[in-house]
């Protein structure tokens, strides 16, 4: 069985450009433009991971997770929220989370790849491609 992804980002060329490098790797890819969305979706699909922006209108990202991490169904999916400000304040505040992690935009496909494998454990099925 694939994973489910959920990618969760107010612009859809990321969104895009996301869901086609991971449905080419075979993980099946949901789509959010905003965190309440997002919410809803992570309820009612649980996916088993989500990669998600930080700054999303009627929830952002931290929203978000606060949300999840209140609720029994989506408390222990992994998340790795997509971030172009990379404040050490907020690495810190992430760094403190289990299953969340924070890749910098723009984004390396590298260490998606890398962050994938360690939340996903290593019988995942991997995007192995490039955009």
């Amino acid at each position: 069985m694939n994973a489910t992804i959920l990618i969760a980002d107010d612009d859809p060329i990321i969104v895009s450009l996301l869901k086609e490098y991971l449905t080419g790797g075979k993980y099946r890819v949901l789509e959010s433009y905003d965190g309440a969305t997002a919410l809803t979706l992570a309820r009612e699909q649980k996916p088993h991971l989500i990669i998600m922006d930080l700054n999303m209108p009627l929830l952002n990202g931290l929203q978000a997770l606060e949300a999840m991490r209140a609720q029994p169904e989506t408390k222990e999916i992994p998340i790795v929220f997509l971030s172009g400000n990379s404040s050490r304040q907020l690495s810190a505040t992430l760094r403190n989370e289990q299953g969340v992690a924070l890749l910098e935009k723009p984004i390396d496909l590298n260490q998606l790849e890398f962050l994938l494998s360690k939340l996903l454990g290593p019988s995942s099925p991997g995007a192995h491609g490039r955009v």
